[in-house]
């Protein structure tokens, strides 16, 4: 949804969906084309019949459109905006297990987490849906996005965990 670059994971994204196991699947990238790194990858990728760069759309748009968010990062995020608008929409997410990712997403009940390092693990994730498997988590996606919009539920949960910290009880 932002800028394509490197530490996004983008190529081992699109080399592992241009591997010929997803000829049935579509691809969808959104993000801006207006560095050379995302027009090289446009050029050599684009001209695949199921991969679509859109450059920058608007998140309402993208979301609506996709099934799942596939987040390659390959670098230690904090909390990626990305992966919260997705679940805001009850897509579930697949994310590599990096920075703080692995804590908005449980793994196989509200998206699913990969190891960048493995990139087989990315290419079984995205192997593995369907529409039984994308509906079937919908509910839990949904209710985990909750806990991130929900400003007095975030300041309470921060709240205690400083409070255990610091050995304060109520």
């Amino acid at each position: 949804m932002g800028r394509l670059d490197e530490g996004k994971g983008i190529k081992l994204l699109l080399e592992t969906f241009s591997d010929g196991e997803f000829d049935r699947s579509r691809l969808v990238v959104a993000g801006s084309l207006d560095s050379e790194f995302s027009r090289d990858l446009e050029q050599q990728y684009g001209n695949a019949g199921n991969i679509e760069f859109l450059g920058h759309v608007r998140p309402s748009e993208f979301y609506r459109d996709i099934d799942v968010l596939v987040v390659p990062s390959l670098w230690n995020d904090t909390l990626p905006t990305v992966v919260l608008e997705a679940m805001q929409y009850g897509l579930p997410v697949i994310a590599s297990n990096l920075g703080g990712i692995p804590e908005m997403i449980e793994d196989g009940k509200t998206g699913w987490l990969f190891d960048p390092g493995m990139p087989g693990q990315l290419k079984d994730r995205m192997l593995m849906m369907n529409h039984d498997v994308i509906s079937g988590v919908a509910p839990a996606v949904q209710e985990k996005a909750t806990c991130f919009v929900d400003h007095d539920r975030f300041v309470r949960e921060y709240a205690g965990l400083y409070a255990d910290v610091m050995g304060f009880h109520n």
